[in-house]
């Protein structure tokens, strides 16, 4: 059973979304949240919360606030539903984009303003996850991969995170752009309390996904990602590929 819960940046329509790209079913906003258009007869901005195909609601800025807590609610169920079968769920919530809708329980929660207060909310909606499976007895069962898909949006100033002691941010090929940390939860599988710095990317949780779960890639179709299992069960800290591209800051010539 698969699902994705989020946002999937792919493009709205329909033949992009994530049923239409191996998913069982859906719920989200197709895109990031600072691209509503006005579509109400009054000019105000809206975005689609869609589910599966369809556009189930149509939310206004303010609306956000309980999209955080709405996509966790779709994701525990989704997990109570499957429990008993094999399942796959994608989880990218919309939290921390600008513009920026904390839920109301978590408004001024943080020492970090209003972006700190989102990432408060995402802390305690993932520790809800958590908790379910191991309710369900699922922890042992289960991995989790927490992290990001880039750096922090500079322009946005203080609302747009920070990288830390990283030069760069968001756009950018610097290691404020693409650095990111990630977290993998599997208890008495994923070694706790270690470390890896070897390099990976989200490309490779397709195929590191299909091999902990005893599938096979299809061979008709090229994957650019590769198996991360040795890191992940703590077997290598050497990064998995031979090769790497990246920008050297020049510009080609006319």
């Amino acid at each position: 059973a698969t699902m994705c819960v989020g946002q999937c940046h792919l493009g709205g329509h329909r033949e992009c979304l994530p049923t239409r790209q191996g998913f069982d079913g859906y719920l989200g906003i197709p895109y990031s949240n600072d691209m509503g258009r006005p579509r109400l007869s009054d000019g105000r901005s809206v975005h689609p919360l869609v589910r599966n195909e369809e556009v189930a609601e149509l939310l206004e800025n303010e609306d956000q606030r309980g999209i955080t807590r709405q996509y966790t609610e779709e994701a525990v169920k989704f997990i109570e539903r499957n429990r008993d079968r094999s399942f796959f769920l994608s989880l990218p919530h919309t939290a921390m984009h600008v513009p920026l809708y904390p839920h109301q329980d978590f408004v001024g929660r943080s020492k970090n303003g209003t972006y700190g207060d989102w990432v408060e909310e995402v802390d305690w909606r993932v520790g809800q996850i958590l908790d379910v499976l191991r309710r369900l007895e699922l922890d042992r069962r289960t991995l989790v991969l927490f992290t990001s898909d880039n750096g922090p949006w500079a322009s946005r100033g203080k609302d747009g995170g920070v990288a830390g002691p990283l030069r760069g941010s968001k756009g950018c090929t610097l290691e404020g752009g693409v650095r990111e940390p990630t977290i993998a939860w599997w208890p008495g599988t994923v070694p706790a309390g270690t470390a890896c710095g070897a390099i990976a990317g989200t490309t490779d949780v397709l195929p590191t996904f299909v091999h902990l779960a005893g599938g096979s890639l299809r061979e008709d179709v090229k994957i650019d990602g590769v198996d991360l299992t040795p890191l992940l069960l703590g077997k290598s800290d050497a990064s998995p590929r031979h090769a790497w591209y990246y920008y050297n800051g020049t510009q080609p010539k006319a």
